[in-house]
């Protein structure tokens, strides 16, 4: 018997290498262990085969869900610039039909009338004009606005007024302010 308390000593070394020696021998000599390392191989390796055979049906099936989603993002862009055209072709109608037409001999009271509907439906940014039909302007509010005889005559907008209902010109610099607008 052994008293309590006392220890024995133990060689680590000598020990600890040989359960190690043991053990790995007889993990490295285990079936389970070499099916374990067969499976893994065939995982990677059939990864590695699925990747190289499909990678052009995966990249064209990306460019599809691409192609089909910046489409949708288009066509929505598309219906907003669509709607805001029609809201402001709707607003100059609206406005053009409540227009007293005496006020086309006075522009100041002209211009503080289209300053209380602009401050009504504030969607157009630059400007808004009353031009007679040699393209001078009777009366406007906003930035844009160009006083002087035919100042707006030889615009593509306003000679292809006389020709429509509803004109939209193409994108110019504004002539006051050179920011991009459409007249």
């Amino acid at each position: 018997m052994h008293k309590r308390g006392t220890v024995f000593p133990l060689k680590h070394d000598s020990f600890l290498s040989k359960l190690s020696h043991v053990n790995f021998e007889i993990i490295r000599s285990s079936i389970v262990t070499r099916v374990i390392l067969f499976a893994f191989a065939i995982v990677i390796v059939g990864g590695i085969i699925r990747y190289y055979f499909s990678a052009d049906t995966i990249h064209s099936n990306l460019f599809k869900i691409v192609s089909v989603h910046q489409e949708a993002l288009a066509n929505e862009v598309a219906r907003d610039i669509s709607h805001d055209l029609d809201v402001r072709k709707h607003f100059l109608t609206q406005l053009a039909s409540s227009l007293p037409l005496k006020l086309l001999e006075d522009p100041a009271k002209l211009k503080k009338w289209l300053i209380e509907r602009h401050d009504l439906n504030p969607i157009f940014s630059g400007a808004l004009l009353v031009l007679n039909r040699n393209g001078t302007v009777i009366a406007g509010n906003g930035s844009e606005l160009v006083e002087g005889e035919k100042a707006y005559a030889e615009d593509d907008f306003f000679k292809s007024a006389f020709l429509h209902d509803a004109v939209i010109g193409t994108p110019i610099l504004g002539k006051s302010v050179p920011e991009p607008i459409l007249p």
